[in-house]
């Protein structure tokens, strides 16, 4: 009867984080539906990435334009320097550029400091 519980409480735990990883805004098929839309020219606005991204959007844009960059755990600009500076080419996240207001190109790639400048 435990193995069977352990069993179920594993399958749970799974499919839990399976959900979680699928609502994140931070991986390859986020960046390709932004790419997609921006190709139709109905872009994906500011508001609806940062709503999307969460805590998890570092902001480097002025008056909406410039990038957005997120890391999956990390929340603040210093603290994505203070990892890549650790963790060097094991840090990847989307990197979305805006012009007024727009999501106009996004991938998802390793991060480094050259994604940071504003």
């Amino acid at each position: 009867m435990k193995k069977i519980k352990f069993l179920l409480l594993g399958i749970l735990s799974l499919c839990a984080l399976v959900i979680i990883t699928a609502c994140s805004g931070i991986s390859q098929s986020y960046a390709d539906k932004i790419n997609s839309q921006a190709e139709k020219k109905d872009y994906i606005t500011y508001e609806e990435v940062m709503d999307k991204l969460g805590d998890e959007a570092i902001d480097i844009t002025i008056a909406k334009s410039g990038v957005v960059v997120a890391v999956k755990g990390i929340t603040s600009l210093e603290d994505l320097k203070k990892k890549i500076e650790e963790e060097d080419d094991k840090v990847e996240g989307i990197v979305i550029t805006f012009a007024l207001g727009n999501a106009i190109a996004a991938v998802y790639k390793k991060i480094t400091e050259d994604d940071l400048k504003a």
